[in-house]
């Protein structure tokens, strides 16, 4: 766990090298390697960091612009030297001085990219871009670029090691290391980097989805044996402990709530989802709620990957450091979320019930689980708004702006209240409240997903990113088709 100064903390070594290895090729893993291995394999013979093929680059626009193979996805730092300064005034270009048709506006973003991958691999080959040396004052660390450092050899000599196969000495070389720095460094915290190294290795996320899985397979094919439900339902609630362990994990080593990126509240949504589906499972003795809730966790936890987004463990935004707030708001409306998509995915087996012509008490018996879990959801998210706008008064100022993520907050809100209302009063039916559920979800998605993706623009722009509109895009086109179905399916029959 060699500390090292990254991104505004002293984080693990682990930290830095899967967030770089991420930033450059895209991915956690290279060529089947760790990320901390391919870093110290590098930093330990630093020649190979510029012919190595590992940048990556996808768009085809700008690999035409600047004369590279188009099929070709990564390319050496050498390959784009002769195309650097190109690259670099594209990047630099003010969107805002560009005129709507200009044909360098689509480059804007992938020359953005590419320009922050290849001085990524420069600052590599240098040793500029990782700071290991603790300075004498001040808090900015020395980085291997300087090598007057007098632990620049100590630290040189460890990375020989491990270049020459020495792993054992390289291990205790780089635990004496550790010992030293944290003993220059006393306000850096020896068990939040413990944990952080902990977290990487147990990869906590993927584990808990192994496990939803195999109760989904074991659930549905075996589910009448006893002894094979029983091993499901032990691994399932070993996956539900790995989850909540990556969770915990995450907000000890970061010292706040684990919901201050998207890929955290995906993460922590889909852990909702699971406990709400075992609360509603063990309450209804329904295994088959749980077996939904396992399945909708895992499609959610996939979601999570296919997003271009980071899993790193970030610092918060400034606008975030109100953690008392933060808990109380984030966590609220993000386990709503969760309730959303249990409910969302019980309306899909509601339709289902109705498209079999299962009898009237099943059918309404689903119907009313629907309407628990929303107004479970509506709570959550009631509470979480109301939070957020005493958090936004501590924050802004104000207590409600019209914020595009409050205004689709509050639109999601009064939608589902308005869908539960009619519920109640009997103005719809189980299959208009499961349909409801359904149509629901997409307002979610939009509050989730398109502001921060699509619209990007307000005092939430904090959380704003770009891409995945195409995964988003097909599961709302798969919505509306099921949508369309059901609607023309209850037709037919009447």
């Amino acid at each position: 766990m060699i500390p090292v100064q990254f991104d505004g903390r002293v984080s693990s070594f682990e930290n830095f090298s899967v967030k770089t290895l991420r930033l450059i090729t895209g991915k956690g893993r290279w060529q089947g390697v760790d990320a901390y291995r391919v870093m110290l394999d590098l930093l330990s013979n630093r020649s190979q960091t510029l012919d190595r093929e590992w940048i990556r680059l996808d768009s085809k626009d700008l690999k035409t612009r600047l004369g590279l193979p188009p099929d070709a996805r990564y390319f050496s730092y050498q390959t784009l030297l002769g195309a650097f300064e190109n690259i670099e005034n594209i990047a630099l270009l003010d969107p805002n001085a560009l005129p709507p048709n200009h044909p360098d506006r689509p480059l804007l973003s992938p020359a953005r990219l590419l320009y922050a991958r290849m001085n990524t691999v420069s600052g590599i080959y240098t040793g500029a871009g990782i700071a290991v040396f603790p300075p004498s004052q001040g808090q900015a660390w020395n980085t291997l670029a300087e090598t007057e450092n007098r632990r620049f050899e100590v630290f040189e000599a460890l990375l020989n090691k491990y270049h020459s196969g020495d792993l054992g000495a390289f291990r205790k070389g780089a635990a004496l290391w550790t010992q030293s720095i944290l003993a220059w460094t006393p306000d850096v915290s020896p068990a939040r980097l413990s944990a952080e190294v902990t977290y990487y290795e147990l990869k906590p996320f993927l584990q808990a989805f192994a496990a939803y899985l195999i109760w989904c397979v074991l659930a549905l094919l075996f589910g009448r044996r006893r002894l094979v439900f029983r091993l499901g339902l032990m691994i399932l609630i070993w996956g539900l402990l790995l989850h909540t362990t990556g969770l915990v994990l995450r907000g000890w080593i970061l010292g706040r709530p684990p919901v201050s990126n998207m890929y955290e509240s995906i993460i922590f949504a889909a852990w909702a989802a699971m406990v709400f589906g075992l609360i509603f499972a063990v309450i209804r003795r329904s295994p088959m709620i749980l077996t939904l809730a396992s399945a909708l966790t895992c499609g959610v936890m996939v979601y999570a990957n296919l997003l271009p987004i980071s899993d790193s463990l970030d610092v918060l935004a400034p606008v975030l450091k109100s953690n008392t707030w933060l808990a109380l708001h984030v966590l609220t409306v993000t386990a709503s979320y969760g309730a959303f998509v249990l409910a969302a995915g019980l309306a899909h087996r509601h339709l289902i019930l109705e498209f079999l012509k299962r009898p009237d008490a099943v059918v309404e018996s689903s119907g009313e689980l629907i309407l628990k879990v929303l107004e479970l959801g509506i709570i959550l998210l009631g509470a979480g708004i109301v939070t957020g706008g005493i958090w936004a008064n501590a924050s802004w100022g104000r207590f409600w702006g019209w914020d595009p993520k409050e205004t689709w907050s509050l639109i999601t809100f009064v939608g589902y209240l308005t869908l539960v209302h009619m519920s109640l009063f009997r103005r719809i039916r189980s299959f208009g409240l499961a349909v409801g559920s359904i149509a629901g979800f997409l307002l979610v998605v939009m509050t989730w997903y398109g502001v921060n993706f699509l619209i990007g623009q307000g005092l939430h722009s904090y959380g704003s990113v770009a891409g995945g509109l195409e995964w988003v895009g097909l599961y709302a086109g798969a919505e509306a088709l099921v949508l369309l179905a059901a609607g023309l399916l209850k037709i037919v029959r009447r």
